[in-house]
């Protein structure tokens, strides 16, 4: 038996299996990650979300942009300082949630094994 997974080995396994169960829903990890947060916290502007999430604006603005597009989300009109628009869920974006969910039930990040000690041998 080879030596164990790095950590970040073990990740980026992580990462391909989310994408992977999430193509059927033609959704990256991270636009999942956007739906799931919303869902757990309706109506939250893209600053809140991008600091919840560790990400930067222009991460944040094309995947605020894409579910938009995909009609997953909708931004409401702009507060009164005209700056914050919060996000909210759909309908089409909410029915998908507990999709997701099941989906993705089941992945641990310890469950990542190597395939084979050539693999994963990076130094």
């Amino acid at each position: 038996m080879g030596p164990q997974p790095t950590i970040l080995e073990q990740i980026l396994r992580l990462h391909a299996e989310l994408r992977e169960r999430l193509s059927q829903f033609r959704l990256t990890p991270l636009q999942a990650a956007v739906l799931l947060y919303l869902h757990r916290h309706p109506d939250v502007g893209t600053m809140r979300l991008a600091e919840a999430l560790r990400l930067k604006a222009p991460t944040t603005t094309p995947v605020i942009q894409d579910l938009f597009r995909k009609r997953l989300i909708t931004r409401s009109a702009p507060t009164r300082d005209g700056r914050a628009r919060p996000v909210t869920l759909t309908n089409k974006g909410a029915v998908l949630i507990p999709q997701i969910l099941k989906s993705i039930e089941g992945i641990r990040l310890e469950e990542a094994e190597p395939a084979d000690e050539q693999e994963t041998s990076w130094g």
